[in-house]
């Protein structure tokens, strides 16, 4: 298992946003995958792109939870990143908090 990598892939990030405006009674439209990738893009460019689309839905969800209290849950991570992408609360001065469960075993 490559520990350095997401795990989640980008649809299922936009999931995740989308289900958080839904338990907060807002429109989730607004996390759509819009990455537009041309013919010649490699994939260090697609890469590139979909870091930035997901820079910017994160900043999209800390507007979104500006001033609410907020605790997201995430079950079953493997990765820092994973979780990094749902800390919302480093954009925001809102109280944001994170708990998380996970399967890692520590081998020390």
């Amino acid at each position: 298992r490559d520990e350095s990598r997401n795990n989640l892939t980008l649809d299922m990030y936009l999931d995740c946003l989308r289900q958080i405006c839904h338990q907060i009674g807002i429109s989730g439209e607004k996390f759509n995958q819009d990455i537009i990738l041309h013919p010649g893009d490699n994939s260090s460019m697609a890469a590139a792109k979909t870091i930035q689309a997901i820079e910017k839905y994160k900043a999209d969800m800390s507007n979104i939870l500006k001033g609410l209290k907020t605790l997201v849950v995430l079950d079953d991570v493997w990765s820092h990143e994973d979780v990094e992408l749902f800390n919302f609360g480093e954009h925001t001065a809102s109280r944001f908090s994170i708990l998380l469960t996970t399967r890692t075993l520590d081998e020390h």
